[in-house]
């Protein structure tokens, strides 16, 4: 017959065994999520092509501008035109006709074209996949962000509104950088100067060859690429990825 122990007895059963410790494996997402992982000093991202799909309601402005301007002009291939300032498109391709354009018509059809761009950029954009929970998931985690694109600010601020103001620390354009627009590494310098930091503890996201060039002739520590329609290699600091929904914040840990 089972003995019954008393009340007292089996109180002191109970505290002596809640003292003893049980030890669980613990799982690699506990210890991931307990390592500290070396933050970048700010990650810095591209626009067109990389957070949104922009580029071809330029290449669709680009076009008609020729032939509002009555023909005789050549404008460059969508992909020559990947990741360069259109300001300096507009320019070359004005200057290269039969008769080169003085500065008063270049600013005329740039002009012309800024209007023409603003119209399809006020459309619903296509934000790309991965880019907005990457710049929310950053964005909490207390990492300063940038964007750094070659579209002049009176058409950035257009997709920003889309994208949302709230994310960005500093916004660099086109027209804040004169005449060194991507691939000069102006850009991206003066980006990390704005929030104070060392672009070799900097990351930049890209999708263009002149855009990658810009981040890493600035001495960005890493560039995250993600495809664009011009192909690009591998570099020493480059990270190809197919899609920015395979990025998160330990993908741009230093």
């Amino acid at each position: 017959m089972r003995s019954r122990r008393s009340p007292r007895t089996w109180m002191r059963f109970s505290r002596c065994r809640s003292r003893r410790r049980v030890s669980f494996p613990r799982s690699p997402t506990t210890e991931l999520g307990e390592r500290t992982v070396p933050k970048p000093a700010a990650v810095f991202f591209d626009m067109d092509g990389t957070i949104v799909s922009t580029e071809r309601q330029g290449h669709q402005a680009r076009t008609a501008l020729a032939a509002h301007l009555g023909g005789g002009l050549t404008m460059p291939s969508f992909e020559e035109a990947v990741g360069v300032s259109d300001y300096h498109i507009i320019r070359r391709a004005l200057r290269d006709r039969e008769r080169p354009a003085a500065t008063a018509e270049i600013d005329d059809a740039f002009a012309w074209f800024t209007q023409r761009t603003a119209l399809l950029l006020s459309e619903k954009l296509e934000i790309l996949p991965g880019a907005l929970e990457l710049i929310e998931e950053l964005h909490a985690a207390g990492i300063p962000l940038g964007l750094v694109t070659s579209t002049r600010w009176d058409l950035a601020k257009i997709v920003i509104n889309q994208i949302g103001r709230i994310w960005w620390d500093t916004v660099v354009c086109g027209d804040h950088v004169g005449d060194q627009s991507k691939p000069h590494p102006r850009p991206y310098l003066l980006a990390a100067q704005r929030l104070g930091v060392d672009p070799e503890d900097c990351v930049a996201i890209e999708d263009s060859p002149s855009g990658i060039a810009s981040a890493e002739a600035a001495g960005f520590r890493r560039v995250i690429v993600v495809p664009s329609d011009l192909p690009v290699g591998p570099g020493p600091v480059r990270v190809l990825y197919e899609s920015l929904k395979q990025v998160g914040l330990a993908d741009v840990e230093l």
